[in-house]
Order: structure tokens, then C-alpha cells, then sequence
């Protein structure tokens, strides 16, 4: 059962899909290529979503934080400084590079994905940045979004009927929405582990 937290941000998710999905249809198929519409979807939603997911983790992060310093350990003001030293937001953020460039390179977000530890026939953008949370890797979420959507809508784009085309670029926006629902939920994991390690902390303290 998703937790208040996740079903807030999935909401918020959604809207940004709308939006997105609002843009591409826009676009005018007929006065580009296939191979040009691909890099024009794949550059406009690497580029939302990157800044979107990087809002979207600092209100993640506040709705977390506001329920923690409302229950205990953390009612006290010195709980609450325990809490804000433990600083579980930077642990978060650094593991992630929000930044893109103006134009991907496809070669090289392929070189990067062929380089990470990622389980045979997996290209979750949810399940990469997991495995940047429990190991020292930056991963680009640019470069996930990128390297999914390039490879798998360029491949797609092959087929002749117009109208698989779109479906099949509609099929992996779902896909990425669904996998960023995943990876706040992976965050919220973690962060809870966090928050535990310093509750028992500070109940080794107090037992002290």
C-alpha cells in the first residue's frame, strides 16, 4: 500500500506527464523525419523531466521531513537539531546529477549505460537510481531518460504504421512515469532507514 507521501508525489508525476504529453502532440510529425522527431521528443522530455524530478525530490523531501519532526524521537528542539545535522537530504541529493546538456550525446549516455552494474535486460530509470543509493554511483537521470527513450522509441520507429509510432512513444512515457513513481519509492526507503539508524542513536544515547 503506498504511503501518503508517494501518493502525493505520484499525483504530481502525473501532471508533469500531462504536460509532456500535451507538448509532443504539438510537434508537426509531418514536417520532420522519424529519426528527427525521435531526438526532438527524446531532448524535450530528458530535458522536463530532469528539472521536474529535481523539484519534485525537494518537495518529496519536505513531505517526509515535515511527518518525522512531528512524531518522536523528534518533538524536542534537540531531536530536531539531531535530525537536522544527520543532514539525510544532502546523502540524497548527492548521489544524483540533475544537470543536462542542451543536446544529449547519445553515444556517450550509451557508453555510460553499458558501463553501470545494471541487471541483465533492465533499463529501469527506477531500479539504476536504486543502485545508485545503495553504492557509490552518480548516475545522470538525464542520461537514463535519454538512453530509454532514444533506444527504445528509435527502434520502434521502424515500423511503418504511423500510429504504432506514436503508441509506441505514448508506451515508454508510461513507462517512465511509472519508473520515477518507483524510484520516489525507493528514496522513501531509504530515507527510513536513514531516520532509524538515527533514532537508535539516539536511544543509545539516552540508554547511555
Amino acid at each position: 500500500m503506498p504511503s501518503d507521501n508517494i501518493k502525493a508525489i505520484t499525483l504530481s508525476i502525473i501532471k508533469v506527464f500531462e504536460n509532456i504529453n500535451s507538448h509532443i502532440c504539438e510537434i508537426d510529425q509531418n514536417a520532420m523525419s522519424r529519426e528527427e522527431i525521435v531526438k526532438a521528443i527524446c531532448n524535450y522530455v530528458t530535458q522536463t523531466v530532469t528539472a521536474e524530478s529535481k523539484s519534485l525530490l525537494f518537495s518529496f523531501y519536505s513531505l517526509m521531513m515535515d511527518a518525522t519532526l512531528g512524531k518522536e524521537p523528534f518533538i524536542t528542539t534537540k531531536n530536531k537539531n539531531k535530525f537536522y545535522d544527520y543532514d539525510i537530504r544532502s546523502k540524497i541529493f548527492e548521489k544524483y546529477n540533475f544537470t543536462t546538456e542542451v543536446e544529449i550525446n547519445y553515444n556517450q549516455v550509451n557508453e555510460i549505460l553499458n558501463a553501470l552494474p545494471i541487471p541483465a535486460g533492465v533499463l529501469g530509470i527506477g531500479v539504476v537510481l536504486s543502485i545508485a543509493l545503495s553504492k557509490a554511483i552518480i548516475v545522470p537521470i538525464s542520461v537514463l531518460i535519454a538512453g530509454g527513450v532514444y533506444y527504445i522509441v528509435k527502434e520502434d520507429k521502424k515500423k511503418k504504421n504511423q500510429a504504432e509510432f506514436v503508441s509506441s512513444i505514448k508506451k515508454y512515457l508510461d513507462s517512465v512515469k511509472d519508473e520515477l513513481i518507483l524510484w520516489f519509492e525507493n528514496i522513501e526507503i531509504y530515507y527510513n532507514g536513514q531516520v532509524e539508524e538515527l533514532k537508535q542513536s539516539i536511544k543509545g544515547e539516552a540508554n547511555a
